[in-house]
C-alpha cells in the first residue's frame, strides 16, 4: 500500500522512514509473488527495536488467519544458523575466543 512506518521509534533510532517503507513493500509483493506465508521483519538499533512489523498469512492453507507481531513461528532446526551468527556476534566483539573452554561459560558439569 506504500504506506511509510511512522511509529515514533523508527525516526527515534535515526532510521529513515522512507526506505524501511519500500522494504517492506518489497518484502510484501516478494512474498505474494513467491507464494510464501507470513513473516515478521525486526530492525534493532544499539540494542533496542527500532521497527517491527508483521504481514501475511499465517498458513498457505488458511489464508484467512493473517500473522501480527504476536505470532509464534516454528523454527525446527533453523535454531542452529541462530545460534551459530549469535555466537560469531559475540566472537566479533570479542566476548570470547574461539579456543576459550566450553567450561569458561557453563560451569564445571562441562569439563
Amino acid at each position: 500500500d506504500g504506506e511509510l512506518p511512522s511509529w515514533p521509534s523508527v525516526v527515534a533510532a535515526g532510521l529513515d522512514p522512507a526506505p524501511l517503507g519500500e522494504l517492506c513493500q518489497e518484502l510484501r509483493s516478494l512474498a505474494t509473488e513467491l507464494g510464501l506465508p507470513g513473516y515478521t521483519l525486526a530492525i534493532s538499533k544499539a540494542g533496542r527495536r527500532a521497527f517491527l512489523e508483521a504481514s501475511g498469512p499465517m498458513s498457505l492453507q488458511r489464508p484467512e488467519r493473517e500473522v501480527d507481531v504476536n505470532t509464534l513461528f516454528r523454527l525446527f532446526s533453523m535454531t542452529k544458523a541462530i545460534v551459530s551468527v549469535a555466537l560469531m556476534t559475540f566472537y566479533d566483539e570479542g566476548r570470547f575466543d574461539l579456543d576459550d573452554p566450553i567450561a569458561d561459560f557453563l560451569g564445571d558439569a562441562w569439563r
